[in-house]
């Protein structure tokens, strides 16, 4: 393309040209609207007024000539960037490349194409790197020559005229053509951006007239034959040239009797320059009019005259050939008019050897680069046979780069009798029809597919049969049809026995890439269609050796995908884990494959949902977004917006989910059938968070039915799962139950463990649901087995059911290590449960000890520099730990020191709390100048006491609660180990709450005494009284509720022994009697006895 494209980039060098001022002044005035039209018919001078403009004012300038390769866009943006980098010498040209992913939305691939060309630009001319006189501050000149050869529907209209709207400042177009603006410009007509320079402004003056037959004439040609000549030609530079090429006074004069413009023009080209052409300069002239453009070295092959290069150097003009310079050589090019004259005549010139020159034009047409040039020979003179071979040389590496609108013109040229004689061209014609029509595609396919097979070309054979398979997997629409084609492969392979492709048999003979791209077809149709085929691990190993060994990004990350969603669906979680740890630095490195970085960041996401890494999954999803957004190509938008709905869900962001769903809802334009039973699944999940259960059954619904419509029992298994997730919470327990078995059939019918896993999961909800405690257990240590065996984490659709499972499962103590893990991954907090149990981030011990745990890790602490933040932590606890003055907690810590001073240490060691306890403003957050400790971060030990004794005085009003009370009394005696901040026996703002959080623990140890007494358990309420005076042995409410027991009980000799007990400690340590009501207990003894 670079060598034949720079023709297309090259401004025409101008030899012996007038300057036309009054012309140049009015571009000038035009130039002020920033895109001037130049129209005018053929030979009007357009061209080289706007070069000699060019040359006059020292614009810096970039020239682009529209031919017929511009039909796809493509085309264009590759010739457009060879343009720019030309212009600035490679440095700094990065532009974006249009690839095929592109193609559905090229508005915003040309928006962001033409800001970063602007911005190349704009900072070479910044730089004076591009300016031919740094003294001009002229604007930068894009000009398009020869419009009118862009087709009417060509969406290059469109792209253009997105370049124009965005063209900044210090930029100005002009556009060369012969008709008037197409419709596409009709907003920057309407704008005024829009300046127009016609034919009128483009006729040649008196003045001009005399001067080009001045300048171009080696007579003196009298005023008066000059007037008559401009009259004649009416100021049309094309028959000024034409009558000044004339020579003489007498020639000139024979030339102004014709009556009729296109007569002189085409009378002169017959009668005058070939009657009076040498035979051998004639034959020049008809041969080389069948090459577009060509050099002398071209020209010299095709003609075999050994004056080419003279009369290309020397007389071009003569023979209205245009010479142009580019960095490849110098071109050349016949001007239309004659071009068109010498072709119309060239049949009946050479007659019978027409076919011959033209053979060998084209084959000199595509040894030098010029293969589109030398198509449209083959069109134009019907040789198929050769257009034949030249298109499936390039036709890959065309639909490759995007190129397909040009492709299409092509195919549409071949005649059907012929091209459906040829599997090939059928092959290709379809592959180019894959991303805009699949279905079609597939036809086109299958009448190649069979006409391969009975040639027994083995190579296109299997080429049409993996494209094929290719086409369903790009559908996603019905993968049914796979089973014919699994089936036909078998018998292919049986039918070729005897060749390298029974799998029986070495298939190292076949070419990798083909054989790659079999494995890649065949592992898709069977993961989509017969996940459970006896040869799918043989496929699936052929898949991992291509990863291991392929350096096709494309190949690799199209083969990934597929895999991390058949170990994803097969819940193989763990091998999923070792694929997008084999294709991370792969993407990394392939910054410029937009596509391939879109589908990992997807296959990504969705590894990261399952293995509940939620915050990475998101983290993913986002990077995709920014992605798409950055290059404006959003086909995978929707699979994302759909994984970040899950994620969110599952760790109970709802609003996030929803900002999601509608998100997904505005991408869902030209979706694939998937991506319909995708989004109804999602609509479906988010009712069920809203509480719709209706709306979200009905949605479930319609995702199944289109599932079995689809036809791929892997996804199939998954969705049986979610309908039942979500019968299971509308409290339809029997239509849940229903649907687990579905699912589970397609796990055992796919090989699949991963509904094994959800729907045990889900069978465990069930149970609590119930109250079934005993399949509850088994449930759970059943699907943490299994869980810790493929390395799945995800538990449920929404995080409500998690969080209800995970707490009932702490509670019994059933594999409390996991269901830690769980909370963490989903990101639940404790809400109103409050246990030492849950995996807080934060644990803080205060009574008996001081400690303190950072994710369930004992921290230790030392230094003098860790006492003040510690002292401050101490002091909040002290304070309630709930909104507690900073002014309070300031004097206490700081007594001596003044207001600001005070203030400013107050947050200086707030600071370093912070960061001593690893959490920035999670844990410890401050608000209204107070300070309060995040009870969903932090577990503090006096809190759970208070719990306690609140649970124990509601709980104690109830019948049948002696279990209840037996946990709760135990939990309080596992949290009180001892007086509160023993340590800190000295500081009297720690006095306080000592002796309330004792007061606290002896109420629990009473009350549950009390409790056991009124249901007749003396021995238990003995331990409680027991353990009140353990706490504090000068409680003499602890004693007389010691004795009582005792004597209830009948043990007398322990009442006694309990009541001397207190008199001894009273007169010891108070130097009092016990009471009147102890006194009287001491008498009930005795006189029992």
């Amino acid at each position: 393309m670079a060598q034949a494209g720079l023709t297309k980039i090259t401004a025409p060098v101008l030899q012996d040209v007038i300057e036309r001022e009054l012309c140049f002044k009015a571009i000038d005035s035009s130039l002020q609207k920033r895109i001037v039209w130049m129209s005018a018919p053929a030979g009007s001078g357009k061209t080289t007024l706007a070069a000699s403009y060019l040359k006059s004012r020292s614009n810096p300038f970039l020239w682009y000539h529209m031919d017929g390769t511009d039909i796809d866009v493509s085309t264009f943006f590759s010739y457009m960037t060879l343009a720019v980098k030309t212009l600035l010498h490679q440095k700094n040209a990065e532009l974006p490349e249009f690839t095929s992913e592109y193609f559905k939305n090229v508005p915003a691939f040309a928006a962001r194409y033409f800001k970063k060309l602007f911005t190349l630009v704009a900072e070479a001319v910044k730089e004076e790197d591009i300016y031919r006189s740094t003294e001009t501050h002229a604007p930068f000149l894009i000009v398009f020559d020869n419009y009118q050869n862009t087709l009417a529907d060509s969406a290059i209209h469109d792209v253009l005229g997105i370049g124009f709207s965005l063209m900044p400042e210090g930029f100005a177009s002009i556009v060369i053509s012969r008709l008037e603006p197409p419709i596409e410009y009709a907003d920057l007509r309407r704008n005024g951006d829009l300046g127009f320079f016609e034919w009128n402004d483009l006729l040649f003056t008196m003045d001009d007239t005399l001067n080009l037959v001045r300048a171009f004439t080696k007579i003196e040609v009298p005023e008066e034959i000059i007037r008559q000549l401009h009259k004649k030609m009416e100021g049309w530079v094309a028959g000024l040239i034409l009558a000044i090429e004339r020579g003489n006074i007498a020639s000139l004069m024979s030339f102004l009797e014709k009556t009729e413009v296109n007569e002189v023009v085409f009378d002169y080209f017959a009668r005058e320059i070939l009657e009076k052409t040498e035979s051998n300069v004639r034959d020049f002239l008809f041969k080389t009019a069948y090459l577009q453009e060509f050099s002398i070295p071209m020209a010299e092959r095709l003609t075999g005259y050994v004056h080419s290069r003279k009369i290309l150097s020397e007389k071009h003009r003569q023979y209205f050939i245009t010479k142009k310079h580019t960095h490849s050589g110098v071109m050349f090019v016949y001007h239309d008019l004659f071009h068109a004259f010498l072709r119309a005549h060239a049949k009946e010139y050479f007659r019978q050897n027409e076919d011959e020159i033209v053979r060998r034009a084209e084959d000199i047409l595509e040894e030098d680069g010029y293969f589109e040039a030398a198509v449209q020979l083959c069109i134009d003179m019907s040789d198929w046979e050769k257009l034949t071979t030249i298109v499936l040389k390039h036709v890959a590496s065309m639909i490759a780069h995007g190129r397909g609108a040009i492709l299409n013109r092509w195919f549409a040229a071949i005649p059907d009798d012929f091209i459906e004689k040829q599997p090939w061209l059928l092959y290709w014609k379809g592959m180019n029809m894959l991303q805009t029509n699949p279905a079609e595609t597939r036809k086109i396919l299958e009448i190649s597919y069979e006409k391969f097979k009975s040639t027994d070309d083995l190579k296109g054979l299997l080429s049409a049969f993996c494209s094929i398979v290719d086409t369903f997997v790009y559908e996603w629409k019905d993968f049914h049809p796979l089973d014919y084609w699994i089936n036909e492969y078998e018998e292919l392979t049986n039918r070729h026995k005897d060749t390298p492709l029974s799998l029986s048999f070495s298939i190292q003979d076949i070419p990798l890439e083909l054989r790659q791209r079999l494995s890649s077809s065949i592992f898709s149709a069977l993961m989509f269609r017969q996940p459970w085929h006896q040869d799918m691990p043989y496929w699936e190993e052929e898949v991992l050796k291509i990863l291991r060994h392929s350096q096709n990004i494309i190949q690799l990350m199209s083969l990934g995908h597929n895999l991390i969603l058949y170990y994803l669906y097969t819940g193989k979680i763990y091998k999923a884990g070792v694929i997008i740890e084999t294709l991370f630095p792969v993407i990394e490195k392939s910054k410029g494959n937009l596509l391939a970085r879109l589908m990992f960041c997807r296959s990504q996401s969705l590894y990261f949902f399952y293995s509940a890494s939620y915050r990475q999954g998101l983290k993913v999803v986002e990077e995709g977004l920014e992605l798409a957004r950055e290059y404006d190509v959003h086909m995978l938008d929707l699979m994302l917006f759909g994984t970040a709905t899950y994620i969110s869900l599952a760790i109970g962001d709802n609003e996030a989910a929803e900002k999601y769903l509608k998100k997904m809802e505005s991408s869902m334009v030209n979706v694939q059938c998937f991506g319909n039973i995708y989004y109804h699944q999602i609509v479906s999940l988010v009712a069920l968070s809203r509480g719709q259960y209706k709306s979200a059954i009905d949605h479930a619904e319609i995702n199944i039915q289109l599932t079995v419509d689809l036809g791929s029992y892997l996804i199939l298994g998954i969705f049986e799962y979610s309908i039942a997730y979500i019968y299971t919470e509308s409290g339809q327990y029997e239509e849940a139950r229903h649907h687990i078995k579905e699912s589970l059939n397609f796990g055992v019918i796919t090989g699949s463990t991963l509904p094994t896993y959800i729907c045990t999961m889900l069978e465990a909800l069930i149970s609590f649901y119930e109250n079934n405690e005993k399949q509850f257990v088994e449930k759970i240590k059943s699907d943490v087995t299994l869980s810790r065996e493929i390395g799945m984490r995800f538990t449920f659709f929404l995080q409500s059911s998690t969080e209800r499972l995970c707490i009932a499962a702490i509670e019994k103590g059933i594999e409390t290590d996991f269901i830690k893990e769980m909370i963490r991954l989903h990101n639940i907090t404790p809400g109103s449960y409050k246990d030492e149990n849950w995996p807080y981030p934060l644990k803080v011990y205060t009574l008996g000890r001081f400690a303190i745990t950072v994710d369930e890790k004992l921290v230790n602490f030392s230094g003098k520099t860790q006492r003040k933040p510690l002292e401050m932590l101490k002091a909040i606890i002290a304070y309630g730990g709930k909104d507690v003055g900073i002014t309070q907690l300031s004097d206490t810590l700081w007594p001596d020191v003044d207001g600001d001073l005070a203030t400013k240490s107050f947050h200086t060691t707030l600071h370093r709390l912070r960061k001593l306890l690893r959490f920035d403003s999670d844990a410890i957050i401050m608000s209204d100048n107070h300070v309060s400790i995040n009870s969903d971060y932090c577990w503090i030990d006096v809190w759970s006491l208070r719990d306690i004794i609140d649970e124990l005085e509601s709980t104690v009003a109830l019948s049948d609660v002696e279990q209840k009370i037996d946990n709760l009394y135990k939990k309080a005696l596992n949290i009180y180990k001892g007086d509160f901040l023993p340590g800190e026996h000295d500081q009297s703002w720690a006095a306080y709450q000592r002796e309330r959080l004792k007061d606290e623990f002896i109420r629990i140890c009473n009350k549950a005494g009390s409790f056991y007494e009124s249901v007749n358990k003396c021995g238990k309420a003995i331990e409680c009284y027991k353990t009140s005076l353990d706490t504090d042995y000068l409680r003499e409410e602890c004693f007389s509720h010691l004795i009582t027991c005792y004597l209830k009980a009948g043990l007398k000799g322990e009442a006694l022994a309990t009541y001397n007990k207190c008199k001894h400690i009273f007169n010891t340590v108070l130097a009092i009697s016990p009471s009147v009501k102890t006194e009287n207990l001491y008498k009930s003894i005795m006189e029992n006895n």
